[in-house]
């Protein structure tokens, strides 16, 4: 579902919303559950009262359905970023670290959206460099270059993450590396390396391996785009550093 910013509307004087919350209750089914969360997603309505999103917040950490857990973690981003400053609250990001991958990548969806997190954003998207999933490592991340650019401790996380065991995740880092210091030397040589090796590796023979080749090239396509977006925007510089790379070479 996404979002239309323009069906929101600010909710009458008698708010329907927390007579919704008053559904997400352990002791109601599981359906009756989903379906509260179905009309709030669905209604465009901005509760007037913080706690009927404290109580979409706590179904996001401690209802026992995974589904439901989701359906509330999208109510809680997609609600959340109608209201202005647009801050993605913490328990959006606290889903990262769900057991349940739907979750998770709901969880992805909605944060992708925000430049602003609440407080204890960054202790939570460090946890999540850790997780063992790949997308949420790769995720947590770019989120760290977004909103702790300058902090020393995150910078050295992200090197360390270019030598991650999985090819998205090192792809991520030297990008998000970039995102932060702007310097050609963080991310062109390691583009110009990876589309190089995705040239040379031998035909895929398996289901697996063309999956792999698959997203292997989708990666270099968003390398190559990006460098000629710099070829664009920075022509003489890339220029100039692509030059210094050949001199090194030979």
């Amino acid at each position: 579902m996404v979002w239309s910013p323009a069906r929101a509307q600010e909710a009458p004087r008698d708010d329907p919303f927390p007579a919704q919350v008053q559904k997400l209750t352990p002791g109601h089914a599981r359906e009756i559950r989903l379906e509260a969360l179905d009309w709030m997603l669905h209604s465009g309505y901005r509760p007037k009262s913080d706690q009927a999103l404290r109580a979409v917040e706590h179904c996001v950490k401690q209802d026992p359905d995974p589904e439901v857990r989701a359906k509330a973690v999208e109510v809680l981003g997609m609600t959340a970023y109608q209201h202005q400053p647009r801050v993605c609250p913490l328990a959006v990001l606290e889903a990262l670290l769900d057991p349940d991958a739907d979750v998770r990548n709901i969880a992805m969806g909605c944060s992708g959206m925000y430049r602003e997190f609440a407080p204890g954003a960054r202790e939570v998207l460090l946890k999540a460099t850790r997780h063992e999933a790949p997308g949420v490592r790769s995720h947590a991340l770019l989120l760290l270059a977004e909103i702790a650019p300058r902090d020393a401790g995150v910078v050295q996380i992200i090197r360390a993450a270019q030598n991650d065991k999985d090819f998205d995740v090192r792809c991520d880092a030297h990008f998000a590396l970039f995102r932060i210091t702007g310097k050609l030397e963080d991310v062109v040589p390691y583009y110009l390396r990876m589309t190089a090796e995705c040239r040379a590796e031998p035909s895929p023979r398996t289901e697996a391996e063309k999956e792999e080749r698959t997203r292997k090239v989708l990666r270099c396509l968003g390398a190559l785009n990006l460098l000629s977006d710099l070829g664009e925007k920075r022509p003489d510089e890339l220029a100039k550093f692509l030059l210094e790379m050949l001199k090194d070479q030979s």
